[in-house]
C-alpha cells in the first residue's frame, strides 16, 4: 500500500472516531495538515517547540489535563512517555474522533 493510500485509509478511521489513533509516516508527507484539515478545531500541539517540550517532561500529566480534545500532538517521540498518559486518558474517557500524530512509527520506541 503506498503513502497516499495509507494516509487516506488512516484518515477514515480517525472520522470513523476510534479513540486515540496515531498518524505514522515519513516526514513532510501530509500527517499533520491531513488531521488539521479533518479536525479543524482540535488543539494543536507541537512537541519539536524546547518551551512545550519542558512542560511536558516535567509535568505529563498536567500537560495531558490541558488538551482540548480532540488533540493533535506532533512530533509526539521527542516525548515517548507521553503516550502512557495519553492512554490511561484515552481508556478512562474515550470520546470519539481523538487524534493524536506522530511521524514516524520507528522513533516510538
Amino acid at each position: 500500500m503506498n503513502i497516499r493510500a495509507r494516509v487516506l485509509e488512516s484518515s477514515w478511521r480517525v472520522r470513523a472516531g476510534l479513540p486515540g489513533p496515531a498518524i505514522t509516516g515519513p516526514r513532510r508527507s501530509g500527517k499533520t495538515t491531513l488531521l488539521r484539515h479533518v479536525f479543524p478545531k482540535a488543539d494543536y500541539r507541537l512537541l519539536e517547540d524546547p518551551d512545550e517540550l519542558a512542560r511536558v517532561r516535567n509535568d505529563p500529566r498536567g500537560f495531558v489535563a490541558s488538551l482540548r480534545r480532540p488533540a493533535i500532538i506532533d512530533e509526539i517521540q521527542n516525548a515517548p512517555d507521553l503516550f502512557n498518559y495519553l492512554r490511561t486518558l484515552v481508556d478512562a474517557h474515550p470520546r470519539p474522533k481523538d487524534a493524536s500524530c506522530s511521524p514516524d512509527r520507528k522513533k516510538r520506541r
